[in-house]
């Protein structure tokens, strides 16, 4: 799954050195799409507008530690 995420792209946008990945195994994160980003099996990934199920998969976040309540973290959950 990481192989698909364009890591450096994804967080220079922050102007932060304090990165950090974390994968935890299969996550919910409910119905809110913020933050949310999807990584197909094929690798490509897309941004979900709206949802009408629970976001639900083995997922890998990006985020700025120390910073997750200011700083939106990226979660990348594969749904094949």
């Amino acid at each position: 799954m990481l192989n698909s995420i364009p890591v450096e792209d994804e967080v220079k946008q922050w102007n932060e050195d304090n990165l950090a990945v974390m994968y935890k195994g299969i996550r919910s994160w409910g119905y809110n799409t913020t933050g949310i980003h999807f990584i197909g099996e094929n690798g490509k990934i897309s941004i979900p507008s709206s949802m009408t199920t629970e976001i639900i998969g083995p997922t890998i976040s990006l985020y700025i530690l120390g910073k997750e309540n200011m700083i939106t973290p990226k979660r990348y959950v594969f749904k094949p």
